[in-house]
């Protein structure tokens, strides 16, 4: 079989029409229940990806809070730019550009099923196996609920899988450079599939064609500066800031107080609930035991 031919089988078909429908039945009938409100597309943090490509349009810098020495980096412009596309296609109005973002997430995201089926099949020669894990990914209910709302995740997903697929192709020049780049978009999205870069060290090996294999991620390598490294160049040259992610000190609210908070709650454990809500409410505070190993650490948490 020629991997490098692209099939569309039988199982495949039905699992991406299972996909699109679980995903289209969700935003019809279920989504405003799961998240017990009307309008589901949007969340908290949308409005940040939205603030700062209005302000860029409007003023010219791209800023959540003008005049914030942190605002120009509170979110990364991958995202920021996905929605202010729709944002100025529909008129500046973000009320008529949600759906339509809402629609195409669902739309993406059936594609990286397509997709992660071929990047699977590439690695492990096996249709059984890619199938499963297009439909383990198809039918996963947390991917489902979160792809109607205007949040980074499922473009990011999108994006970073094209890039694998492409990588894994390898058909020429051009799918390495445009993979890098991809990727490169991804972490504008998204800066945790940053930690995805090292992966493809393995995606571009082949044993005993060492020259090879350093030509195919330079071209790589090559591909995501071009789309990723204007990011970092900017925060430097403009702001005199080393900054190769965002830095969310600029938004309301996410000062080095609540930072800190959110550094400590997350090496003790997974999410900051209830303590947030306690702190906030002035309220007894609950820590798991773990919290209390060091005698030292104690004694700081309680004064605190």
């Amino acid at each position: 079989m020629n991997q490098n031919k692209i099939n569309i089988s039988k199982p495949l078909i039905y699992t991406l029409l299972a996909a699109l429908v679980l995903r289209i039945v969700f935003i019809l009938f279920g989504a405003d229940i799961y998240f017990s409100r009307e309008n589901f597309m949007t969340d908290r943090d949308t409005w940040a990806w939205a603030r700062m490509f209005e302000n860029l349009v409007e003023t010219g810098e791209y800023t959540i809070n003008p005049g914030h020495e942190y605002g120009y980096f509170g979110r990364m412009p991958g995202y920021s730019f996905f929605m202010g596309a729709f944002w100025l296609l529909t008129g500046k109005d973000w009320s008529a550009a949600f759906p339509i973002i809402a629609w195409l997430q669902i739309v993406l995201d059936v594609v990286t099923v397509y997709l992660l089926y071929h990047v699977v099949l590439t690695f492990f020669k096996n249709k059984q196996t890619a199938l499963i894990a297009a439909i383990l990914y198809g039918c996963y209910p947390f991917i489902i609920v979160w792809t109607p709302v205007v949040y980074s995740e499922s473009v990011s997903v999108f994006l970073m899988m094209l890039s694998l697929f492409l990588a894994v192709k390898n058909k020429n020049f051009w799918y390495l450079l445009f993979s890098g780049a991809v990727l490169g978009a991804a972490v504008l999205c998204r800066p945790q599939v940053f930690l995805l870069l090292p992966l493809y060290a393995f995606v571009l090996w082949k044993p005993k064609q060492i020259k090879t294999v350093f030509v195919r991620g330079a071209i790589f390598f090559t591909g995501f500066v071009m789309l990723y490294g204007p990011w970092p160049i900017r925060n430097y040259v403009n702001h005199n800031k080393i900054i190769f992610t965002q830095d969310i000190r600029g938004i309301g609210c996410w000062d080095e107080d609540v930072l800190s908070f959110l550094q400590y709650v997350y090496a003790v454990k997974s999410g900051w609930q209830p303590q947030r809500d306690q702190i906030v409410k002035n309220k007894p505070v609950t820590w798991p035991d773990i919290a209390y190993t060091s005698v030292e650490d104690s004694l700081k948490l309680e004064k605190a």
